[in-house]
Formats: C-alpha cells, sequence, structure tokens
C-alpha cells in the first residue's frame, strides 16, 4: 500500500463519518464506485442495501449500516497491511504538526518534543531540534534561569522541516520489503494469494473446501505465532465463526452482516490477528 492509499483510505474514513450525521444514498454510492474505481482488486465490495433495495424502501437506518459497512472494510483493509498502522500513526503527527502552525511557543515546543522523543532513534534531527525538545524535562526554575525574560520562538519553517522528515520515514517504511518478505513465507499469506485460489472460489462448490483448507493452515499458525492460550482460543473461535459463515446457505447480504462484526474485532486486535483471518474473511464474504 502506497502513502497514497494510506491518506485516501484515512480521508474517505473521515468523509464517511461526517455523512452518517446526515446519510445519502446518492452520495454513499458515489463513494463506493470511486473507491472500487480507485483500488480496483484491493477493494472488497462490502454488501450494501443501497445495491439490494428500491430508494423508497431506504431508510436512514438501512443507510447507516451501508456507511458502516463501508467504514469497516476501509479499517480491515488498513488492518491487514503490516505498514499501514503504524503509517497512519505517522501520519497523525503529520497532521498534528500542520495544526500548530501560527501557534505559540508552548504548543510548538510540545510537538517538536513529542516528535523527536517518538522518533529520535528512527530519524536524525538537527542538534537544535534535540535542545527545544530537551526543555520539556527542566524543571521550570531551570528555565527561568536559563532563559530569564528572553521571549522563545520556533519558526513555521523548523515544524515543516519536522513534518517533511516524517514523510520521508513513511516512504521509507513503504519502500522496506523485509516485513512484506516475511509475511509472504507464511502458509496462509501464500495460500490467499494464489491467483489459482482466486479461479476457483468462483466455483460454489469449491468454496467451501478452500475455505477449509485455508482455516486450518491458519489454526496451524496460530500455533506457531507463541500466542497466549487465552488470544489462540478466541482466534480459534473466530474461525469456527468465519467456517460457519462460509457453509451458510444465507444470502450474501446477511452473510457480510455476520462476517462485519467479526471484521469490527479483527481491526482492534492488531497486524498479527489480522494476517491470519482478514484473507480467509475477504473469501467468505465474496
Amino acid at each position: 500500500m502506497t502513502t497514497q492509499q494510506i491518506e485516501k483510505l484515512r480521508a474517505v474514513i473521515k468523509q464517511l463519518l461526517i455523512l452518517k450525521k446526515n446519510p445519502n444514498a446518492n452520495e454513499i454510492v458515489r463513494i463506493n464506485s470511486a473507491l472500487d474505481n480507485y483500488f480496483q482488486n484491493s477493494y472488497p465490495m462490502p454488501y450494501l442495501n443501497i445495491n439490494d433495495l428500491y430508494l423508497d424502501e431506504l431508510t436512514p437506518t438501512h443507510l447507516i449500516d451501508d456507511i458502516d459497512n463501508i467504514v469497516s472494510t476501509l479499517e480491515g483493509m488498513m488492518a491487514n497491511d503490516p505498514k499501514a498502522s503504524e503509517c497512519g500513526q505517522i501520519l497523525d503527527v503529520i497532521e498534528e504538526g500542520r495544526s500548530v502552525f501560527n501557534a505559540d511557543y508552548e504548543t510548538k515546543q510540545k510537538y517538536v518534543s513529542k516528535v523527536f522523543y517518538s522518533y529520535n532513534s528512527q530519524i536524525k534531527f538537527d542538534k537544535s531540534i534535540e535542545e527545544v525538545a530537551k526543555r520539556s524535562i527542566l524543571y521550570k526554575t531551570d528555565i527561568d534561569f536559563a532563559f530569564g525574560d528572553i521571549k522563545c520562538e520556533i519558526d513555521d519553517v523548523v515544524i515543516q522541516g519536522i513534518i517533511v522528515k516524517l514523510q520521508r520515514y513513511v516512504e521509507l517504511i513503504l519502500q522496506d520489503n523485509g516485513v512484506v518478505k516475511k509475511q509472504s513465507s507464511s502458509p496462509h499469506v501464500v495460500i490467499n494469494n494464489s491467483p489459482t485460489m482466486s479461479a476457483v472460489a468462483s466455483v460454489e462448490n469449491s468454496i467451501e473446501i478452500d475455505i477449509s483448507v485455508m482455516i486450518e493452515q491458519a489454526r496451524k499458525q496460530i500455533e506457531d505465532e507463541g500466542l497466549s492460550d487465552a488470544q489462540s482460543k478466541e482466534i480459534n473461535d473466530k474461525l469456527t465463526e468465519i467456517q460457519n459463515i462460509a457453509q451458510s446457505n444465507e444470502s450474501r447480504g446477511k452473510r457480510w452482516q455476520k462476517a462485519k462484526n467479526i471484521l469490527k474485532w479483527v481491526a482492534e486486535q492488531g497486524i498479527t490477528v489480522a494476517g491470519i483471518l482478514l484473507p480467509i474473511l475477504g473469501q467468505t464474504i465474496k
């Protein structure tokens, strides 16, 4: 996933959360179509009421459910990328930096300190940035003694320079293939990314077989991850739920409603759990 794609996901999620206050069917269709065009095969098209019901049958509740379905899908896409979560946190810090332009010294100083102590082991900052950051751990009397009545200022150019360093760091994270190579060696990723799997999954009778194979591989991976007994049991329980959904004869809409709750849970668990469950979940609701 690229920086632009991560920023797109974050921006659309914010847009959808605003839209929930006054949901509009046409706007939901437009956003969903735009996501499909932008991400193409990478966007697991969610179930939407607006695709199954006539316009006069749609209620605000239906529209809000559709918005939640799209948001859950986008959050799942973020959780499924081991680098997207880390980059998302940095993008939050970048956004915070833009908000302190023209702010007072204390606000800027706190921001500089936050960035320095969060990323100084990964990013090389100028000595002047380090000095500004260190003032956060001085006692007030030390500041008074050192600076007296001198007026301290931090120019916006300094903040912009920090933002540029953070942006470059995000690009470095996304360009580093270390995590990707490590993931690609795991059994469940190899199975899920197989072109043969995508072709076979189009045949209904084969889906259950493929899902069973993927779930079996996932259970083995859980054992290899060294997770706690409690967490392993919880993930295995979710796998059983997914398998039941996949084997159900219910409509895609009903299966999606059940899968959505699992998707929300996965998005809160972190990279390891997302890497195990999301590929299977995505296959289940196709």
